[in-house]
């Protein structure tokens, strides 16, 4: 049976909902089942960040939690972080244009270049002290409800072109609906 997306001016949430593929509906529906299967009191599991990767071509994805301020966190991912990462992040936060004490209570996902233009960010240290030498160009972030002074989200990279696209953020919008209630 064909999923059927509402128009545009059939807005159930007062606000206006976008059009989906059926497509993207399943992979979004899969992340939620892969979410679901989560153990142990674990937020979400590396097979549900693993699968929401898959949904978004996601080159490295994660999900973390962070208290702000706090040096560690809670990290689900495959990527194992060079042990240089740390310092670098620390050195170059504040010209990092995703930063989640000014992105945290955010509704809607973020690309980079939703912040900054492409070549701005390129210029900046977090650019050539953090991702570069990691060999990733683009991000976009889904911050999930957290409790004040505190960061849930979701973190996907690509190593190269082409950025994210709009549908990767509706798809993640979509999620979001559907992981919170």
């Amino acid at each position: 049976m064909p999923v059927v997306a509402p128009r545009v001016d059939e807005a159930p949430y007062g606000v206006p909902v976008q059009r989906i593929s059926e497509r993207d509906v399943r992979l979004a529906l899969d992340v939620v089942a892969a979410a679901g299967g989560t153990q142990n009191g674990a937020p979400f599991s590396i097979e549900a960040v693993d699968t929401l990767a898959e949904a978004v071509r996601a080159d490295e994805a994660a999900y973390f939690e962070w208290r702000f301020g706090d040096q560690a966190c809670l990290r689900v991912s495959r990527a194992a972080q060079p042990a240089w990462l740390d310092e670098a992040l620390s050195a170059a936060c504040a010209s990092y244009p995703l930063r989640d004490v000014d992105h945290a209570s955010s509704a809607d996902p973020r690309r980079i270049t939703d912040v900054v233009s492409a070549r701005a960010f390129r210029a900046t240290r977090f650019y050539r002290d953090v991702m570069r030498p990691c060999g990733l160009e683009h991000e976009l972030k889904l911050w999930l409800p957290a409790p004040p002074g505190h960061a849930y989200a979701f973190d996907l990279l690509r190593a190269s072109s082409p950025d994210f696209s709009e549908r990767d953020g509706k798809l993640l919008s979509l999620l979001l609906i559907q992981i919170v209630e």
